[in-house]
């Protein structure tokens, strides 16, 4: 008569042990593969700003008028002419991007006046060919548009251009001067909390391309509306980042021109 063989085999502990290391090794590589796509994909956002700012002194060296600005664009700038949505318009040639002050948490209607100037600061780079960003011949809607009306970041969000003439959380006029590019979240935002990085990617970044201090040299970063010397959720001082904060809390302001002005 045959024996039935009823032993059953499991794993052993080593083989358990084993493949908890694989898991946990597939685990690691695929956070690191993530951190690392992360990290490129940021400082790639902030090399696509540094390219706009070389767009924005070599359309001043040909055409001595600020984009956005140049009150004869549609003469001058062929696309602008024969731009059948009419997005692409004049500015009022008055050697400021939009107002002479505007609030940093304001992003403008494209059609709405002097602001209008911030969106044609867009059209007239790609009208001259020294940006390949936006959809020129998309008619200009009530809002903006990643990809379409203003450039869209690698990362997330995209890019709005702003003057600053010194008044922006300083009432004596001691703040931030000059032609700067917000990188926001969302195309048309008019109130706080409108963040593409935590602190601690806010600190990286600027530590990488410039001083690693929120509120000086070429790269800034800001939270809520607080004054300057305050914990405003992105920075924990006027010269230091909140430690150890992972959840987005900050947008990021970076000068392209010392002066607003040619």
């Amino acid at each position: 008569m045959m024996k039935l063989n009823n032993k059953q085999s499991g794993f052993t502990l080593v083989e358990v042990a084993v493949a908890l290391i694989i898991i946990g090794v597939l685990i690691a590589g695929v956070l690191s593969g993530m951190m690392l796509y992360e990290s490129s994909r940021r400082s790639a956002s902030y090399i696509r700003v540094e390219t706009f700012s070389r767009a924005t002194d070599e359309f001043i060296a040909q055409y001595a008028a600020l984009p956005g600005d140049m009150a004869n664009a549609q003469s001058r700038l062929l696309p602008c002419d024969n731009n059948p949505a009419g997005s692409c318009r004049n500015g009022n040639g008055n050697a400021v991007v939009g107002r002479a002050e505007q609030n940093m948490f304001y992003s403008a209607n494209p059609g709405a006046g002097e602001e209008d100037e911030t969106t044609q600061f867009w059209y007239h780079l790609q009208a001259a060919g020294l940006i390949n960003e936006i959809n020129i011949d998309a008619p200009m809607a009530a809002g903006s548009e990643w990809g379409v009306s203003h450039p869209a970041s690698p990362l997330r969000g995209g890019y709005h251009v702003r003057t600053m003439a010194g008044q922006f959380n300083d009432a004596n006029g001691n703040g931030i001067r000059g032609l700067f590019i917000r990188w926001q979240a969302t195309p048309y935002a008019a109130a706080n909390g409108d963040f593409v990085l935590s602190p601690n990617d806010a600190a990286a970044l600027d530590t990488k391309f410039d001083d690693g201090l929120p509120l000086s040299g070429k790269i800034q970063a800001r939270g809520t509306n607080a004054g300057l010397n305050a914990n405003d959720g992105c920075r924990a001082s006027a010269t230091a980042y909140v430690d150890a904060v992972t959840d987005l809390r900050c947008y990021m302001i970076f000068k392209i021109r010392e002066s607003s002005g040619l």
